[in-house]
């Protein structure tokens, strides 16, 4: 359907239940032409008395680089991301993460306040200049909780801020926030 790939699969029951299941490769609410379809289906269906059934689901992955000094918390939040359902690529600085956003394409970015060579808010102003990364949401994680930092992450563009440690619910309600989960 213009440009987008759906598979849609429909059986008619002998006991008028119509099952449709669609498979797309981008978040389904973003096609307003298929919820079109859905509904126009829909009352068909009940014009006709048939039960149905629909089964929607995404192919994608959501992407998500991490960068972090601590090879330590980089093993932890990469492990929690992975459990959560990500797809997740690592960076241990922040010009390691530079070059890897040269092949890699996140949906998103993680990253540590603090690390040596190049701060999270320094990557940040770098992120600015590279065409392909300059919109990628991006979200900061540190130890350290005040004012002044979360201002200046906000100034920044950041979208978010967490605290370390952080759990599994932390990470993932931020993270479904801003995702199109």
């Amino acid at each position: 359907m213009y440009g987008t790939n759906y598979l849609l699969q429909s059986r008619l029951h002998r006991t008028r239940l119509l099952q449709l299941s669609i498979l797309s490769i981008f978040p389904i609410f973003k096609s307003s032409l298929l919820s079109n379809l859905l509904l126009r289906i829909l009352d068909i269906g009940k014009k006709k008395n048939y039960r149905i059934i629909v089964n929607m689901a995404s192919k994608i992955k959501k992407h998500i680089l991490i960068i972090d000094d601590e090879p330590t918390w980089l093993k932890i939040s990469s492990h929690i991301l992975r459990n959560c359902g990500y797809d997740v690529h690592t960076a241990g600085s922040g010009k390691e993460a530079l070059k890897a956003l040269t092949n890699y394409k996140p949906d998103l970015i993680l990253s540590d306040v603090r690390m040596p060579d190049m701060n999270g808010f320094d990557l940040v102003d770098n992120l600015k200049r590279i065409p392909t990364a300059s919109s990628t949401p991006v979200i900061f994680f540190s130890a350290i909780d005040d004012y002044d930092a979360r201002k200046v992450a906000r100034t920044l563009g950041a979208v978010d801020y967490l605290v370390k440690p952080f759990n599994k619910d932390d990470v993932s309600s931020v993270l479904s926030k801003h995702l199109a989960v």
